[in-house]
C-alpha cells in the first residue's frame, strides 16, 4: 500500500546465514543485532511463535534506533488490506498507538473467549502496534523485554501480551485505535 515504506524483517531461524540480505526486497534483522543476553537459551525454551513474542520488544527497540522515526510493527500472521498511514500520522502526535483485541464486551455465552482467556492474552493486540522514538517508549520496551528474559532460578517466562496492557498508564498520551 505504500511502496516508499521501508520494511524490516526479523529472521529468527537462519542459523547458518543462508539467506542473502542483498537478494531480498526488505531489510533483515538477525537476533545477534538485538540487545538480548541469551538468545540461544530463549530459542531453546520457546516454540517459534512464542520466541517471536519474547524478542518483540527488543526488536522494536532496535528498529526504533535504526529507523530514527516512528515504527509500525505488523506480525507475520497479520494481513494488511489498506494503508497504515493513519497509524503513522497518529505517531507524529503520540508515542504509542495500540489496537484493542475487543471492541465490545464479550457475552458470557460459553462460546466466545472467557474473561480468564482474555486476561491471559491481554487487552491489546501486540502484533499490530506503533511506537515513536522517545525516552518513555525506550524505557517501556526495555522493561517489557526484561520481563520476558530468563534468569537462572526463575520460572520460564510465558510470553503474553499482558505487559502491553500497562502502556496507556505508563506512556502518556497513548492512542488506542479500532
Amino acid at each position: 500500500h505504500d511502496p516508499a515504506a521501508r520494511l524490516l524483517v526479523l529472521l529468527l531461524d537462519d542459523r547458518r546465514f543462508e539467506v542473502n540480505p542483498a537478494a531480498e526486497p526488505f531489510g533483515l534483522v538477525r537476533p545477534d543485532e538485538l540487545d538480548l543476553g541469551r538468545f540461544e537459551l530463549l530459542a531453546g525454551m520457546h516454540a517459534p511463535a512464542e520466541l517471536e513474542m519474547v524478542v518483540r520488544p527488543a526488536f522494536l527497540r532496535h528498529v526504533l534506533h535504526r529507523a530514527g522515526g516512528p515504527v509500525v510493527h505488523v506480525g507475520v500472521q497479520d494481513l494488511v488490506y489498506s494503508s497504515l498511514h493513519r497509524i503513522f500520522a497518529l505517531l507524529d502526535e503520540r508515542p504509542v498507538v495500540l489496537v484493542p483485541r475487543l471492541h465490545a464486551p464479550v457475552p458470557r455465552d460459553h462460546v466466545r473467549m472467557t474473561d480468564a482467556e482474555i486476561g491471559k492474552v491481554g487487552v491489546f493486540d501486540q502484533s499490530l502496534l506503533g511506537v515513536a522514538p522517545g525516552v518513555a517508549v525506550d524505557e517501556f520496551l526495555r522493561c517489557w523485554s526484561d520481563r520476558l528474559e530468563y534468569e537462572p532460578g526463575d520460572e520460564i517466562p510465558l510470553p503474553t501480551g499482558r505487559f502491553l496492557d500497562f502502556a496507556p498508564g505508563l506512556i502518556a498520551p497513548t492512542e488506542i485505535v479500532s
